[in-house]
């Protein structure tokens, strides 16, 4: 019954046998039997500089990236792993999010002993902070997202030494990264002081 289902497929669709045998051998490529290639063309719908909108159903949350770039290069990919699950939580108007352990596990597949440790990583580098709080005979906790997840000058110092400086304020003399600073019709100024920046090879070049 095998052989002759073969003979049949092979009688009746001898073009498709054969590319795909030189498909399989890696000697050709699958195309329509009628000898046209197949273009597949990839359309962006947003080349007119329009960003993508969130339509009624769907769900959207602020990603920090400068945090996740932070905990990358710092190889801290298990607290890098749970922010990205706590931002997930952050509802409309607040960056206070509850999940317990349980459901974070469910979420992201970290042991309870990870989760731990990842939130004493992300407490270190200022990027939440944690609030214990009863919730009936149980102990619970809320996490605080900070605002330094996602602007670069107001994180602390452990964070910012992941980061790569490429200005500085010619005021304050404060080293910063793209975060630190703002473009105004005067020029580059720094968030912090307000002073004007320059870029650090053009103040090596001078």
């Amino acid at each position: 019954m095998f052989l002759l289902a073969n003979f049949v497929n092979w009688r009746c669709f001898p073009t498709q046998s054969r590319s795909l045998r030189q498909y399989q051998s890696g000697k050709g490529s699958l195309r329509p039997t009628n000898g046209h290639k197949k273009v597949n063309k990839m359309i962006n719908k947003y080349d007119d500089g329009s960003a993508p909108q969130i339509k009624k159903g769907g769900l959207y949350s602020f990603q920090p990236i400068p945090a996740q770039q932070v905990l990358g290069k710092a190889g801290e990919y298990q607290a890098q792993k749970l922010l990205l699950c706590l931002t997930s939580f952050l509802g409309k108007g607040s960056n206070c999010v509850y999940p317990s352990y349980t459901t974070i596990a469910r979420s992201c597949g970290m042991s309870r002993n990870s989760i731990s440790a990842a939130l004493t990583v992300l407490f270190e580098y200022g990027f939440i902070r944690i609030h214990k709080f009863r919730d009936g005979k149980k102990s619970r906790s809320k996490y605080y997202i900070q605002d330094a997840c996602w602007n670069t000058s107001m994180m602390n110092e452990i964070a910012r030494k992941q980061r790569v400086p490429i200005a500085v304020c010619i005021d304050c003399g404060v080293v910063m990264d793209r975060g630190g600073f703002g473009i105004s019709p005067l020029g580059k100024i720094h968030y912090g002081c307000g002073g004007s920046v320059i870029f650090l090879e053009t103040k090596n070049r001078a």
